[in-house]
């Protein structure tokens, strides 16, 4: 999709669960539109940082990100919920911030769970990473959130390198959920 402005359109992966967006940032890695060690900011209404279970743990080999074909045979083995902890074990991501329903006015903070009020942090972190290079920040957005704010998830998905989006099939009616997608996916390309 070519943007209808100047500005430059990261790529923007659309799934239907949200574990396929380990696949999209391992792509992202391997074309060199998202660095190693990048933040990792989550729109959703659950925190997904389930482990995987123990025989898909072992073949995760910390600090070393794997192949295309690879990591896609590791993604299809995933839950919905357990797709977090090996980008972050791999090294794509060295930070994980995840603000639970935009509109409720709470944040997760980096691994350890820290909760803030999202109003100020938001801004704080926006503006924090306004000299930051797209290539070390990817947006993770689940549109069944239910406190859905348009205008805080696209300021927040303005400033990545790659943005993942899921339509989450078993939180939200489908013509809901792909009619979000298709929302935010024609806003950040306008």
């Amino acid at each position: 999709m070519t943007p209808k402005n100047d500005k430059e359109l990261s790529p923007i992966y659309a799934f239907d669960n949200n574990n396929h967006s380990l696949f999209g940032w391992l792509e992202a890695f391997h074309m060199g539109l998202l660095e190693a060690g990048s933040l990792l900011i989550r729109i959703d209404a659950h925190d997904d940082l389930d482990s995987p279970p123990p025989e898909i743990e072992a073949r995760i080999v910390k600090g070393r990100i794997p192949a295309l074909k690879e990591g896609h045979d590791i993604t299809r083995s995933l839950w919905i919920r357990e797709f977090v902890w090996p980008a972050y074990d791999w090294g794509l991501f060295k930070k994980i911030h995840t603000v639970l329903s935009p509109g409720a006015d709470m944040v997760m903070g980096p691994p350890g769970n820290q909760r803030f009020e999202i109003t100020d942090y938001v801004k704080r972190m926006l503006s924090s990473l306004k000299h930051e290079k797209k290539s070390r920040i990817a947006v993770d957005i689940d549109v069944d959130v239910t406190d859905y704010n348009l205008e805080l998830i696209l300021a927040i998905a303005e400033i990545a390198g790659v943005t993942t989006l899921a339509s989450s099939p078993s939180c939200i009616d489908q013509r809901t959920g792909i009619e979000r997608e298709r929302e935010l996916v024609d806003t950040l390309a306008a």
